[in-house]
């Protein structure tokens, strides 16, 4: 009995595990993890790290674009979108204004 019990557990799991992995993002972004459903469900994108995405990575991935939209954690997406701004002008500023040499 006890080895059927183990195989139909080992079932059940590789089943959830299955259905998590076909259907879900886990996304680390700066504020923790998000798990975001995927638009269209497939295997591709299990674990996405977007702390470091700029607005051309984004771009590169629409279908996880889409999932966040959908998911409405819009604000992933901005935080990248203030990332690329931010780096712009500050490289801006350093050109037009060079830090002196010591």
């Amino acid at each position: 009995m006890g080895k059927l019990y183990n195989f139909i557990l080992g079932v059940v799991v590789g089943f959830g595990l299955y259905h998590a992995t076909f259907n879900y993002h886990l996304m680390y972004a700066d504020d923790g993890l998000h798990l975001i459903a995927k638009q269209p469900p497939r295997f591709s994108d299990l674990y996405v790290d977007v702390r470091g995405y700029s607005l051309s990575d984004w771009a590169a991935h629409p279908e996880l674009l889409l999932a966040v939209e959908k998911a409405g954690k819009r604000h992933l997406v901005g935080d990248a979108a203030e990332k690329t701004v931010n780096d712009a002008v500050n490289q801006a500023v350093d050109k037009l204004f060079p830090k002196p040499e010591e």
